[in-house]
């Protein structure tokens, strides 16, 4: 990891909270968070404040650092009904195809491996959002080279300047190619 997560759980939200509440946003006003959510590295929970209140929606909130899930679980529950574990998202523990979403963001730098677990975690007609940070903006690409052979689905690039990050938004099915 490029960042000791652990060392800056509890300032994280102070040097990061706009930069991260801009990417949610971004992705909340194209799609619905509803079903099964998979929040794979999820920090320090800071999705769940920018969720609304749904009935039909479980959270799960996964992280390799102890700290940040410590500071999501003050998190959890006040609007959004859910679970938090301690994990490697290279390996997400879990059963295969039981998730309606799954979103990462700005982690595939850091587990670029994760994609092949997210694959075989996410249900068929799932939805899978994936952000990269902008100045690492040759992953895509490579990304997308890499998952063709992975995932039907169709895709598509958010690109919005006032955000720091680029989005994947997949759409599973049996299609494969770029949504138009």
């Amino acid at each position: 990891m490029s960042l000791d997560h652990d060392i800056i759980a509890r300032i994280y939200d102070e040097l990061y909270g706009d930069e991260q509440r801009k990417k949610y946003e971004t992705i909340i006003k194209r799609v619905r968070l509803s079903g099964l959510l998979l929040d794979a590295g999820c920090g320090t929970g800071a999705l769940m404040d920018a969720l609304d209140v749904d009935e039909n929606r479980y959270y799960v909130g996964i992280d390799i650092s102890r700290k940040m899930i410590a500071v999501a679980k003050k998190r959890l529950n006040r609007i959004v009904k859910g679970d938090l574990l301690i994990g490697d998202i290279n390996l997400a523990p879990f059963r295969n195809k039981v998730f309606d979403i799954i979103v990462s963001f700005t982690v595939i730098h850091e587990a670029p491996k994760s994609l092949s677990s997210f694959f075989r975690v996410i249900k068929d007609r799932g939805l899978m959002v994936v952000s990269v940070l902008r100045k690492r903006k040759e992953l895509l690409s490579e990304i997308l080279y890499n998952t063709e052979k992975e995932i039907k689905g169709n895709y598509r690039i958010i690109d919005e300047e006032d955000v720091k990050d680029l989005f994947i938004i997949w759409n599973i099915n049996d299609k494969k190619g770029p949504v138009v």
